[in-house]
């Protein structure tokens, strides 16, 4: 029963690791999509 414990306990700890991963990766992914978009629309400008 112990070892099936800790391995649930284990599990929860790599979910909360993974979650918080994806919290801090997520908003950089974000801020890379933006700067691209923003990137594109002063292209589109100069070329007009």
């Amino acid at each position: 029963m112990k070892k099936k414990a800790f391995t649930i306990t284990e599990l929860m700890v790599v979910i909360f690791i993974i979650a918080i991963l994806i919290a801090i990766i997520a908003p950089a992914i974000q801020l890379k999509i933006n700067n691209a978009e923003i990137r594109d629309t002063i292209v589109v400008t100069i070329d007009n």
